[in-house]
């Protein structure tokens, strides 16, 4: 890992408000890790097809997949979020 994916993946990893997610209290406020955590999954996805020989077929389903899982848990902890305001 260079000095350039080091800067890159701190600046994924500290951004304002990515660990104080579920207490910022505006609607993004849950999901703020989710979307941070899939911003590095994708980042490693984009690194492993750099370092990677060859073409790899398998990487627009790798991405297909991992963006289903995280958009699907970042609506679920919004749908719980709203199901407790309801209640």
């Amino acid at each position: 890992m260079t000095y350039s994916h080091l800067r890159a993946d701190c600046l994924y990893t500290f951004t304002p408000g990515s660990a104080l997610g579920p207490t910022l209290g505006n609607e993004y406020g849950g999901t703020l890790p989710f979307f941070t955590f899939m911003c590095k999954c994708r980042y490693g996805i984009h690194l492993w097809d750099v370092n990677h020989d060859g073409v790899w077929e398998n990487r627009a389903v790798c991405v297909y997949y991992s963006e289903l899982l995280f958009e699907i848990s970042a609506l679920s902890v919004d749908l719980c979020h709203h199901l407790h305001m309801l209640v």
